[in-house]
């Protein structure tokens, strides 16, 4: 069986929480249907002690070094919470795959650096 952390946003506060859609149940049954045998991990857990930070990144940290395959939303500004995921799964030598369209926050489109035109 191969297990999927699905790593990126979750609400902060009560107020956030209220709006929050889940994207991870839409890309989890997106990719339930590539690999037939994968069981996604979902780290958004409201009941999780978000009081006990160690408990939180702990967990996140667990959650990675269990899976096969770690997908990254970037589809938004990334914080420090999904960066530091990332690492994470390199320093465990997890596959890392990242989400990233074209003209968002971290992938912009024909930005001049240096003189130099850098179409993508």
């Amino acid at each position: 069986m191969r297990e999927i952390y699905l790593a990126g946003s979750v609400p902060k506060g009560d107020k956030d929480q209220e709006a929050f859609v889940n994207w991870r149940i839409k890309w989890g049954e997106a990719l339930t249907k590539i690999f037939k045998d994968a069981q996604i991990i979902d780290p958004y857990d409201k009941n999780l002690d978000e009081r006990d930070p160690l408990l939180v990144v702990g967990t996140d940290f667990g959650y990675i070094k269990k899976a096969s395959l770690v997908v990254i939303n970037a589809q938004e500004k990334i914080g420090a919470g999904t960066a530091m995921e990332m690492v994470v799964a390199k320093y465990f030598k997890k596959p890392v795959v990242t989400i990233l369209p074209k003209n968002t926050h971290h992938r912009r489109s024909n930005v001049i650096f240096h003189g130099q035109l850098i179409e993508d």
